[in-house]
């Protein structure tokens, strides 16, 4: 069971068939939540990345693709380190693109929204 705060993917999917059934403008602004100083280095964000008690999946590619991914759904998007050290993801899920942003804390990725929080730990090699 998830904490009452903790967000995963298909939830995140039945925001967006709610929200776009009633054809309403649909964006996520998020970010992921850290203490760290400057840029990661992309080599820390590169790879897969499991969601801590979730089946949400994510996976960050030298190209600057991500893959995000449940058991039920998976969306494909973009992602960068930007200047003040944190990470941008976007992603088009059903049509709208939501964005993401924040940095990694103690290994650990948080990725909130809406005041909703996931964390993902890196997959060991």
């Amino acid at each position: 069971m998830h904490a009452a705060n903790e967000v995963t993917m298909t939830s995140l999917v039945r925001r967006s068939y709610r929200i776009a059934g009633r054809s309403v403008s649909f964006f996520l602004a998020g970010w992921l939540a850290g203490c760290g100083t400057g840029a990661p280095p992309k080599s820390m964000l590169l790879g897969r990345w499991q969601g801590i008690g979730t089946t949400d999946r994510l996976e960050f590619f030298d190209d600057g693709r991500v893959s995000m991914a449940d058991q039920r759904y998976s969306f494909t998007g973009t992602w960068v380190v930007l200047q003040d050290g944190r990470v941008k993801v976007e992603v088009g899920m059903l049509g709208v693109t939501q964005t993401f942003t924040g940095k990694i804390d103690a290994g650990v990725l948080k990725l909130a929204s809406d005041g909703d929080t996931s964390r993902f730990q890196k997959n060991k090699p």
